[in-house]
C-alpha cells in the first residue's frame, strides 16, 4: 500500500505526472471548445439564410410579395420554424386589417419575444454547461495543484522529521518540487479558462448579432401596431360607425317620407282629383245637355201643335204640357240622383283622401318613433350592424314597391269606373240623339199636319210612336242610373280594396319592426360575441404576461447563478 502512495505521490510531483495533468486539462477544454464551435457554427448557418433572404427585401411595401418566399426559406431552419410559426399567428396579412393606408404586413406582437436567447440559442446550443468550462477548467488546475502538494508533503514527511540533515534536505527538495510543479496545473486551468472563455463570449456574442439583426430587419419590414394602437383604432372606428348609423337613420325617416309623399300621397290626391274634376265635368255636362234637349223638344212640339191644329189640338197640348211637367219632374229627379251621386262620389273620395292623408301620417310618425328607438339601440353597438340595417332597408324598399304597385291597380280600377261612367255618358249622348230623333220625327208630323189636318189618327199613331220613344229614352235614363249606381258600388268595392290594402300595408310594416328588432337582437349578439373576444384577447394578453415574467425570473435565477459562479472564477 505504501509503496503504491509512493509511486503515485512520485508520479503527481515529477515532470512527467504534471504534463499528464496539463495536457489532460488543455484536453478537456479543446474538445469542450470543438464541440461548442460545431453547436455555434450549425446555428450560424441556419440563421444566416433567414437573414440574407429578409435582407434582399428592399421595405415593408415589398414585403407581401416577399413573405410566402421566405416562409419556405425559414422553413428550412429547424431553429426558427418554430418560433416563426408562433409569430406567424400574430402577423395581420393584407386583406386581414384596415389599420394602416398602405399594403403592409402588421405584427401586433415584437419579434424580440419569439425570436430570442431562450428561443433560438439555448434549445440547441447549452450554453449552462458551456459557461460552467471555464469554471471547471480552473477546477482542474486546483485540483493538480492540491494533488501535487498533497504528494510532496506525503514525500517530505518521512524526511523531515529525521535526524539526517541530508535526508531532511532531500525530503525538503521533494516538497519544494512537487509543489513548484504542481502550480503549473493551475496555470494551465486558468489560461485555457480565459481562453475558452474569451473564445466562447465571443462565438455567443456573434450569434447574439445575428439574432439581433434578424429582429430588426423583421422589425424594418413589418409595421407594428401595440394593444393600445388597436384599442384607440376600435373607439374610432364606433365613434365613426356610430355617427354614420346617427346619419343613416336621419337620412332613412327623410327618404321614406319623402318617397310616401312623393309615390303615394301626391299621386293619390292628384288622380283622386282628376277623377272628381271628370265627374263634376260629367254631371255637369250630362245635365246641360239633357235639360237643353228636353226643353227644346218640349218648345218645338209646343209650338208645332199650337200653330198647326188650332183649338182642337189645345187639348192635346195640355197632355203634351203636362207629359213635359212629368219629363221635368223625372228629369230633376234624375238631376238629383246625379248630384246625390256626385255628392256620394265627393265622400267617397273626400274619405279616401282623410284614409290615406291620416294613414300617411300614422305612418310618418310609426317611422319616426321606430326610427327613434333604433338609433337608440344601434348607438350602443358596434359590428355587423351597418349589413343588416341595409337589407332591413332593401326589404322596406321593395315592399314600399309591392304597396306602390297595389295602388296602382287600384288608381286603373278608379279609372275603369271613369271608363264605365264614360259609357254612360256616352248612353245620354244616345239618349240625345234619340230626342234629336224624336224631335225630327215630330217636326215631320208638324208639316204633316201643316199640310193635312184630316188625318188626325195617322198623326195620333205618330204621337203613340213619339210616347214609345219617350218611353224608350226614359228606360234608357233608368238604364243609365243603374249604370251610376253600379259605378257608385264599385266605388265602395274599391274603397273596400283600398282599406284591405291599407291594412295589409300596416301589417307589412309590423312585419318590418319585427325585422328591426330582429336585427337589433342581432346587434346585442354581436355586441356579446365582441365583448367575449375582448374578454378573450385579454386573458391571453395576462398569460403571456404570466409567461414573459416567469421567464424573467428564470434568467434572473440563471444571472444569479453566473454571479454566483463569478467569485470561483476570480
Amino acid at each position: 500500500m505504501n509503496n503504491t502512495l509512493n509511486i503515485f505521490a512520485l508520479l503527481f510531483t515529477s515532470g512527467i505526472g504534471i504534463s499528464i495533468q496539463i495536457f489532460i486539462i488543455i484536453g478537456v477544454a479543446v474538445v469542450n471548445w470543438r464541440l461548442f464551435k460545431q453547436k455555434s457554427k450549425a446555428l450560424e448557418r441556419q440563421l444566416q439564410p433567414a437573414i440574407a433572404h429578409l435582407s434582399r427585401i428592399e421595405s415593408a411595401d415589398s414585403m407581401p410579395a416577399e413573405f410566402y418566399d421566405l416562409e419556405e426559406t425559414i422553413a428550412q431552419s429547424p431553429a426558427m420554424e418554430n418560433p416563426w410559426r408562433e409569430f406567424n399567428e400574430t402577423l395581420l396579412l393584407v386583406g386581414e386589417h384596415h389599420i394602416a393606408d398602405r399594403e403592409v404586413i402588421v405584427n401586433t406582437r415584437r419579434p424580440q419575444q419569439f425570436f430570442s436567447d431562450q428561443t433560438i440559442i439555448r434549445p440547441h446550443l447549452d450554453t449552462r454547461y458551456f459557461n460552467s468550462v471555464p469554471n471547471k477548467l480552473t477546477g482542474l488546475g486546483i485540483l493538480g495543484t492540491f494533488l501535487g502538494l498533497v504528494a510532496g508533503i506525503y514525500l517530505a514527511s518521512s524526511g523531515i522529521g529525521s535526524n539526517n540533515i541530508d535526508e531532511a534536505k532531500e525530503a525538503l527538495s521533494h516538497l519544494l518540487d512537487g509543489a513548484s510543479l504542481a502550480f503549473l496545473t493551475s496555470i494551465a486551468g486558468l489560461i485555457t479558462s480565459m481562453v475558452f472563455s474569451w473564445r466562447e463570449k465571443k462565438l455567443s456574442h456573434t450569434l447574439k448579432g445575428l439574432l439581433n439583426q434578424w429582429n430588426d430587419l423583421l422589425e424594418q419590414r413589418l409595421e407594428f401596431v401595440s394593444s393600445e394602437r388597436l384599442n384607440t383604432e376600435i373607439l374610432k372606428e364606433s365613434r365613426s360607425q356610430s355617427q354614420a348609423l346617427n346619419s343613416f337613420s336621419t337620412d332613412l325617416a327623410v327618404s321614406l317620407g319623402q318617397v310616401l309623399n312623393e309615390q303615394v300621397s301626391q299621386p293619390l290626391n292628384e288622380t283622386l282629383g282628376n277623377i272628381q274634376q271628370a265627374l263634376e265635368q260629367l254631371n255637369q255636362n250630362q245635365s246641360k245637355a239633357a235639360d237643353e234637349t228636353i226643353e227644346r223638344l218640349i218648345n218645338e212640339f209646343s209650338q208645332s201643335i199650337s200653330g198647326a191644329a188650332g183649338k182642337e189640338m189645345e187639348a192635346f197640348a195640355g197632355t203634351m204640357q203636362s207629359l213635359s211637367g212629368d219629363l221635368r219632374e223625372q228629369m230633376k229627379a234624375m238631376n238629383d240622383n246625379h248630384e246625390n251621386m256626385q255628392k256620394s262620389t265627393k265622400d267617397t273620395i273626400g274619405d279616401l283622401s282623410k284614409a290615406f292623408t291620416e294613414g300617411s301620417n300614422q305612418m310618418r310618425e310609426e317611422i319616426s318613433s321606430g326610427v327613434a328607438s333604433m338609433v337608440n339601440g344601434v348607438t350602443q353597438s358596434v359590428g355587423e350592424m351597418t349589413t343588416m340595417l341595409k337589407e332591413a332597408t332593401q326589404e322596406s324598399a321593395s315592399n314600399m314597391r309591392k304597396i306602390a304597385t297595389e295602388f296602382d291597380s287600384s288608381i286603373s280600377k278608379l279609372r275603369d269606373s271613369t271608363n264605365d261612367i264614360a259609357e254612360i255618358t256616352s248612353n245620354n249622348k244616345a239618349l240625345a240623339e234619340e230626342i234629336r230623333q224624336v224631335v225630327g220625327a215630330l217636326s215631320d208630323i208638324h208639316q204633316k199636319i201643316a199640310a193635312v189636318v184630316e188625318p188626325i189618327a195617322d198623326i195620333a199613331e205618330d204621337l203613340n210612336d213619339c210616347g214609345e220613344a219617350l218611353n224608350t229614352g226614359i228606360s234608357t235614363l233608368s238604364d243609365s242610373a243603374k249604370n251610376s249606381q253600379q259605378a257608385v258600388a264599385q266605388l265602395k268595392e274599391m274603397q273596400d280594396e283600398v282599406r284591405g290594402y291599407w291594412e295589409s300595408y300596416q301589417n307589412r310594416f309590423v312585419e318590418v319592426d319585427e325585422s328591426l328588432g330582429k336585427t337589433l337582437e342581432s346587434l346585442n349578439q354581436g355586441y356579446a360575441t365582441f365583448a367575449e373576444s375582448t374578454t378573450t384577447y385579454l386573458s391571453g394578453l395576462d398569460s403571456n404576461a404570466a409567461q414573459i415574467v416567469e421567464k424573467l425570473s428564470g434568467a434572473v435565477r440563471e444571472l444569479a447563478d453566473v454571479v454566483e459562479d463569478w467569485p470561483a472564477t476570480a
